[in-house]
């Protein structure tokens, strides 16, 4: 009994090894080279398909009020907006309508390393 514990003990630890330093692999790997493809496209109704545009050749009033629009504090913070995590929890507490506090850095991390559906599980 006790070496069947020590085994799972072990096996579970490898186990999460290799899940955070695959992680950590493909973090480093994505920070140089575009993700060639991710669970969001793939599930998508319309396809994996992308016409991908440089930076460069998008007009930077449009850039600036998609950032606006997805996290106004872009430029305040280090990819954790935690008052508006915070504000968030309190209010999902209350119920209702689920709202989220989440930064364009963490809708880029869940978008690539995630899935869509809704929860805290995600």
């Amino acid at each position: 009994m006790q070496r069947i514990a020590t085994f799972l003990l072990r096996l579970t630890a490898q186990i999460i090894l290799w899940f955070v330093g695959l992680s950590l692999a493909l973090v480093i790997l994505f920070a140089y080279v575009p993700v060639p493809i991710t669970a969001t496209m793939i599930l998508d109704k319309n396809g994996a398909t992308r016409d991908w545009e440089p930076l460069e050749e998008i007009d930077p009033d449009l850039v600036a009020a998609v950032i606006a629009a997805e996290d106004a504090k872009f430029c305040q913070h280090a990819g954790f907006d935690t008052e508006a995590i915070q504000q968030a929890y309190e209010q999902n507490q209350k119920g209702g309508r689920i709202r989220g506090g989440s930064t364009i850095s963490q809708q880029t991390a869940k978008n690539v390393f995630l899935w869509q559906d809704g929860g805290y599980t995600r």
